[in-house]
């Protein structure tokens, strides 16, 4: 299974599931976890809040079927 990420203009994080087409959003406030995702406009935050978005969505993500 693969995972897109996409861009709705928001800050929000969006991962969607290749095959299913199902969309998981990541809000980056309040942080997620015990990661630390909430640092503004850090560059090496938002990188490990999509790392973690996307490891989060291969884990725990379930292709739904019709």
């Amino acid at each position: 299974m693969t995972f897109t990420l996409d861009d709705d203009g928001t800050l929000d994080t969006i991962v969607t599931c290749d095959e299913c087409g199902a969309q998981h959003r990541y809000n980056p406030d309040p942080p997620l976890d015990d990661h630390d995702t909430n640092c503004g406009d850090s560059c090496e935050c938002s990188d490990a809040r999509i790392e973690w978005a996307l490891q989060d969505a291969e884990e725990t993500h379930e292709c739904q079927t019709e």
